[in-house]
């Protein structure tokens, strides 16, 4: 296969150097899978963490014949210093003791972790990461609480917990909710005390907003599941997009990113701009298309196929097809909305293009958080442990 020179458009200051080279050279490539790594991958949907990574072997394999002062870039060392940052994580994920305490809830700080990272990998943002990955992972537990394990007596109560939000909530609630509903207002009160001391209250205020508004939303999905019922896909959607936790992993994204974020950048996220809703239909959509056949067979609410071939008398494959459109749609709305000028700074927009990005990493072919052991494990392995050589 031989192609037109190589003309990839980068974040990467390091890949920006390499490219310019090659089309002064005129080189030309031919190395078919990669090639294929980035048409599957469109520059868009990619985190620019992975650019350098599928770049890599090309990287190495047009090095030598270029120039000398090329061979002299030297690649961070980016994995040893996001394995640094994890310890912390891993200390309290260890002290939760899940495992035994929450046998039925998904192992995953490893992945959440790599999660944030696709948010903002950068060193200055370690605390941000630090504060997303104990938040997402209590919202991985109350999800599968929610999907799996609670009775619908039991999910009510939880509901009502956090509602109320305060800790003699615990009395009326079931041992292992009692654990969840600690470990949850602890984290919370992390954030508080952190917030306060940088002056910004407000972040914690609505942070704990999205947090109940979010678990509001698990638990409507939890009465269409006790009725049986199928709603239409524009009922659907209104509650899924919520239940998918975009708003809260952004909000929290937010929370972490300092002084940059505003009392109004909270206040222009609430209000629903279009990116955030696009990125969300994102979230859902890819994320029910996926995992759809797994979550059915172990009997779950309707997902956005369900709604959409009962509404539309469709079969599963055209319903498929359909929602596939609309996460195109949807990425045409990002791509539009972040052109365009907003209230808040481009970097604050960029967090939500990032999360859409790792829905893709992590949703494109399979339910890659669900089932991490394929793609996923693959991409932390390369991320964290492979050693970039030069």
């Amino acid at each position: 296969m031989s192609v037109s020179p190589i003309y990839f458009i980068t974040d990467c200051p390091i890949l920006k150097i390499f490219c310019s080279a090659l089309k002064r050279k005129h080189y030309f490539v031919t190395h078919s899978k990669q090639i294929k790594v980035v048409f599957h991958n469109p520059k868009r949907r990619k985190l620019c963490q992975f650019h350098l990574l599928h770049h890599r072997l090309l990287y190495l394999l047009m090095l030598a014949p270029i120039s000398l002062d090329l061979q002299q870039i030297i690649i961070p060392p980016f994995g040893e210093i996001l394995l640094y940052n994890m310890i912390p994580h891993l200390r309290w994920w260890k002290d939760l003791n899940i495992a035994t305490n929450l046998p039925f809830a998904r192992d995953r700080l490893v992945e959440l972790y790599f999660w944030t990272l696709g948010v903002y990998f950068e060193p200055q943002f370690s605390f941000g990461r630090r504060l997303m990955t104990k938040v997402i992972s209590m919202m991985s537990i109350i999800d599968d609480i929610y999907d799996l394990y609670g009775t619908f007596e039991e999910l009510q109560l939880f509901m009502d917990a956090i509602e109320r939000w305060d800790i003699t909530c615990m009395d009326f609630l079931p041992k292992y909710m009692k654990f969840c509903y600690k470990a949850l207002l602890d984290v919370f009160k992390e954030i508080e005390q952190e917030m306060d001391k940088e002056g910004r209250a407000f972040c914690a205020i609505y942070a704990k907003k999205e947090m109940k508004r979010l678990v509001q939303a698990y638990f409507a999905e939890a009465k269409w599941l006790n009725r049986n019922y199928t709603p239409t896909m524009e009922e659907y959607m209104d509650v899924a997009q919520v239940s998918s936790g975009y708003h809260m992993v952004t909000t929290m994204a937010f929370v972490g990113m300092g002084c940059i974020v505003t009392e109004n950048s909270f206040q222009w996220l609430t209000n629903g701009p279009k990116i955030i809703d696009a990125a969300t239909k994102i979230c859902r959509l890819m994320d029910d298309i996926v995992s759809n056949e797994f979550e059915q067979k172990r009997g779950h609410v309707a997902s956005a196929l369900e709604c959409y071939m009962k509404q539309h008398g469709v079969t599963k494959q055209e319903a498929i097809d359909e929602l596939y459109k609309q996460v195109t749609s949807a990425w045409k709305d990002i791509n539009k909305e972040y052109l365009n000028p907003t209230k808040v700074p481009r970097t604050l927009v960029t967090i939500i293009l990032n999360l859409s990005r790792v829905m893709d990493v992590l949703y494109k072919d399979e339910d890659g958080y669900t089932h991490s052991d394929g793609s996923t494990k693959n991409d932390i392995t390369a991320l964290l442990l492979n050693s970039w050589p030069v």
